[in-house]
């Protein structure tokens, strides 16, 4: 199986805002370098959550992640004390990178600042390994896991690449 994220293994052009979030753009090469530095903190751990929210820090989570080969359990930013216990007990997530705010979570701070030494391997997890938990909204009863493989994420971005025939000059956006 290929990277799940080409662009920061210098696949494609590069440029100072190749990824911009809420104003701030950086680089895939700086992405890469960040993303490098906190997956080297959380290398080995089974899962990671990261609060799900539109910022440079969740996007360097999630790349440092699966660069890590580690499962992000991605957390709704608007999700109550009870809503987020259940998620992160239920996920098995061992840290939290960043710092939400959020007091009533016990689980050790992964600093998501690009300051340390990187990743200095990527490990090549199998292709079915989890890559991601995403949580239901629990409007029946307790929000339940799906498990997303590293290989549903290629094939659904592969698929939707070829699809919409994506260039290196398209902006994406996420709502």
């Amino acid at each position: 199986m290929t990277s799940l994220l080409r662009a920061l293994d210098g696949d494609f052009s590069d440029r100072a805002d190749s990824i911009t979030v809420d104003g701030v753009g950086i680089s895939w090469a700086e992405l890469a370098r960040r993303a490098d530095v906190v997956g080297g903190r959380i290398i080995g751990a089974g899962a990671v959550a990261v609060c799900a929210q539109p910022t440079m820090d969740t996007v360097i989570a999630v790349a440092a992640s699966l660069r890590a080969g580690v499962t992000v359990i991605p957390v709704p930013a608007d999700a109550g004390p009870l809503e987020r216990r259940h998620i992160l007990i239920d996920s098995g997530a061992v840290a939290l990178i960043g710092d939400p705010g959020w007091d009533d979570v016990a689980l050790p701070r992964i600093s998501s600042d690009g300051n340390g030494v990187p990743l200095a391997a990527h490990p090549k997890p199998a292709s079915d390994a989890p890559a991601l938990v995403m949580y239901t909204s629990g409007t029946t009863g307790l929000p339940k896991g799906a498990i997303l493989s590293r290989r549903a994420i290629a094939n659904d971005l592969d698929g939707l690449a070829d699809a919409w025939a994506w260039t290196p000059d398209d902006h994406l956006t996420h709502g």
